[in-house]
């Protein structure tokens, strides 16, 4: 053992002992402690996320602490990675999302067992509605957390039941938090490679179906880097639909386009979904898909591969997201004093049937 491992464990010892001495409570900062000890604030807060992954103590708030009784249930010899999905419950959740999520959690779940550990999937439930009985007894039984936050915001509020244990959280699909433990899918990068495709292709004027004033972050990046791609290439061109990431709100919004006369060669979909509701309305106004338009959407979904034409999409390998969320989360259950920061797992191109190279100079467009 090290010396700096038997330092933050000796403070930890210390600490439950000054607890133990007491009423079983703490009611010091860190810095107090620190001063107390003789030792930096990093080892206090070393030993007291050793205590806490060791289920000997929990954490109320920044001054608050406790002893945690042990659980009635023997603990696993293989610890467990915990997953919780706190922004809604499984009923809420729709087929296409559930069969999403369900095929990450298993590659989730294949690469933690590789590495010895075990993912116990427990369902917290909506948000709006937080069981807090279940969330602390997932904070005592859990070494660490995977959570998906399902509006894309990665940022956890003051009063988020988790955000105590937000340091032995890995927070995934996320795009805006930087200051937590959080995975997400490179949009910056999607529009980009969605632009050099379509230049490649030949495509100078490009329809992109989405709002441009989303909620959901990352759907803000997907068009951003379309613009700043779009800016290394002079000759191109941009327009917008004036709709959503829906199915419905796309087909309404590129049929509407080509009514009013709107021309385009190419279209970029926010999402699969919109992509759907975009080759739909081609369909109808018998724009013939990739010949006299060529489509690319951001992301899949399961109807992608029942298409016909079948998808050209930028998206994230499941494998390549679950290795880096397992990864995160082992680093986190062992003592670990620092937040792991950002990881962004880089977007491909998947080329479909939806883009081929029959452009030339002479191409008119629609």
């Amino acid at each position: 053992m090290s010396r700096a491992s038997r330092k933050y464990q000796m403070v930890a010892e210390a600490i439950i002992r000054k607890m133990n001495a007491g009423n079983g409570r703490l009611n010091m900062t860190q810095m107090q402690l620190a001063e107390e000890f003789g030792v930096n604030r990093q080892t206090v807060r070393h030993a007291l996320d050793w205590l806490e992954a060791e289920g000997r103590l929990t954490h109320f708030s920044t001054r608050a602490y406790s002893p945690t009784p042990a659980p009635e249930v023997p603990r696993l010899k293989l610890p467990k990675i915990g997953y919780p999905v706190w922004a809604e419950s499984m009923a809420e959740i729709d087929l296409d999302r559930q069969q999403t999520r369900f095929r990450l959690i298993r590659e989730i779940h294949l690469e933690l067992l590789v590495k010895g550990f075990r993912l116990d999937v427990q369902l917290v439930g909506p948000e709006k509605d937080p069981d807090l009985e279940k969330i602390e007894r997932l904070r005592r039984e859990w070494s660490a957390l995977i959570m998906e936050p399902l509006d894309g915001d990665g940022s956890i509020t003051k009063d988020n039941p988790f955000r105590p244990i937000i340091n032995r959280a890995v927070i995934f699909g996320v795009m805006r938090d930087t200051s937590n433990n959080c995975v997400s899918p490179d949009f910056h990068a999607a529009g980009q490679i969605a632009i050099d495709e379509f230049v490649r292709l030949g495509v100078r004027r490009i329809l992109y179906t989405g709002h441009r004033e989303e909620s959901v972050p990352h759907l803000l990046m997907r068009v951003a880097s379309a613009e700043t791609a779009r800016h290394r290439h002079r000759n191109v061109e941009i327009l917008y639909a004036d709709g959503g990431h829906h199915v419905e709100e796309a087909f309404s919004a590129v049929k509407r386009f080509f009514l009013e006369g709107g021309q385009c060669e190419g279209i970029l979909a926010s999402t699969a979904y919109a992509g759907v509701g975009a080759l739909r309305a081609l369909t109808d106004l018998k724009i013939i898909v990739p010949e006299q338009m060529q489509l690319i959407t951001i992301g899949t979904n399961p109807l992608s591969g029942y298409l016909s034409p079948r998808f050209t999409a930028i998206t994230t390998r499941d494998h390549s997201l679950a290795r880096e969320i397992a990864h995160m989360a082992i680093a986190l259950s062992r003592p670990n004093p620092k937040l792991m920061g950002n990881i962004l797992v880089p977007v491909h191109l998947g080329q479909g049937e939806t883009t081929r190279a029959v452009y030339s100079e002479n191409s008119p467009l629609l």
